[in-house]
């Protein structure tokens, strides 16, 4: 009995939903595995810029209210990582950006490099962060009080933060220098050919 525009509507929300929990069961199996220190990694030279502009754009069309900004710099290091977990640890750090800043908030997506480590960066203009509780903010099921009106599951910084350190990179999370907001980011290790 629904019209052409309720059906729209209504399978918009169950693919959004669908989605939602497919990206919930994927943090789930990482925390399985982190627990049980079983995490498989196979690094690979990994062009960034190719995986963020993908993950970015489906991002953009998950939250259409939010306004996601990409900054690339030019001859950015290729990282040894993989790509798997790259895509999940920016899903994650990018819709938490969206999840607690502001509806019309911009998300910067910031790559660089620092000392020949290839960096990524997501910033936001959400609650921001106490610098006090930012170590814990990694801890499985921990929620910020700052962050407590919205929905969520206390995994996915969880997640990201042991997917980083799976690959030998790090990941940090502080309260943004130029106003309100955090800044989360993470540094991964250049890709050396070891054949001389």
């Amino acid at each position: 009995g629904l019209d052409d525009a309720g059906r729209t509507e209504l399978l918009g929300d169950i693919g959004h939903e669908a989605e939602r929990l497919r990206r919930l069961v994927e943090d789930l199996v990482i925390l399985a595995r982190a627990e049980r220190g079983t995490i498989q990694v196979h690094t690979e030279p990994l062009v960034l810029q190719h995986v963020l502009r993908k993950v970015c754009a489906l991002e953009r069309r998950r939250w259409p209210g939010s306004t996601f900004e990409m900054a690339i710099a030019p001859q950015l290091p290729v990282a040894r990582a993989e790509e798997a977990f790259v895509e999940q640890i920016v899903r994650n750090l990018l819709e938490n950006a969206a999840k607690y800043g502001p509806p019309d908030g911009a998300i910067e997506l910031i790559v660089d490099a620092v000392d020949g480590w290839p960096r990524v960066r997501v910033l936001d203009r959400g609650p921001g962060i106490d610098p006090e509780e930012a170590e814990r903010l990694f801890e499985v099921f921990y929620r910020s009080d700052r962050t407590s009106r919205v929905a969520g599951s206390g995994i996915g910084l969880f997640v990201a933060h042991r997917l980083v350190e799976s690959i030998g990179g790090t990941i940090w999370a502080k309260p943004r220098e130029d106003g309100p907001g955090a800044e989360f980011g993470f540094l991964l290790q250049p890709f050396i050919d070891d054949v001389a």
